[in-house]
């Protein structure tokens, strides 16, 4: 999660939290305003348990970003979304609460021994007022390999589908 810190000035000082995990930010003196860009964690590729499997990969978390207006000396609370290692979706990551700046995280591959991959973090169920989701995770291809993770989506695009080459 990065942060974009101002206050009525046009100084501009970034702030970023890459640990998995609740955390907060407490504003400084004179800053009014935060650009808070989110990304969801992704999703578990696939788990081949028979022989000649090729499972399917993880999808990519999206992005959401938005402008929070904030108040000097209070703590704002955030979370950093964890990878899933489980049948669960990766995290969605949030600044201030689940209604305010949210990016969903991408979807796991279940059950096992599915070649198709997870879908992306959906931007249409993150909050924000920019939003992009999360690649697709790629199709694994029996008796050959799993499919690749979907990447997570950025300011700068949509996360791309994951390949199985």
């Amino acid at each position: 999660m990065t942060l974009f810190v101002s206050g009525s000035i046009e100084a501009q000082d970034t702030v970023r939290y890459t640990t998995a995990g609740v955390d907060s930010f407490l504003v400084p003196a004179g800053v009014t305003k935060v650009l808070a860009r989110t990304i969801g964690a992704g999703g578990r590729g696939g788990n081949a348990t028979t022989t000649n499997k090729g499972a399917g990969g993880g999808g990519g978390g999206a992005f959401a970003q938005d402008t929070v207006i904030v108040s000097p000396g209070v703590n704002y609370p955030l979370f950093v979304g964890n990878g899933s290692s489980s049948d669960n979706p990766g995290d969605s990551s949030w600044f201030n609460s689940v209604s305010s700046v949210l990016a969903r995280g991408g979807q796991s591959v279940i059950p096992d021994n599915t070649n198709g991959g997870g879908s992306g973090g959906s931007a249409v169920s993150s909050v924000g007022s920019f939003k992009r989701p999360g690649g697709n995770g790629a199709t694994g291809i029996d008796a050959s390999y799993g499919g690749g993770g979907g990447s997570s989506a950025s300011k700068d695009g949509d996360g791309q589908q994951g390949n199985n080459q």
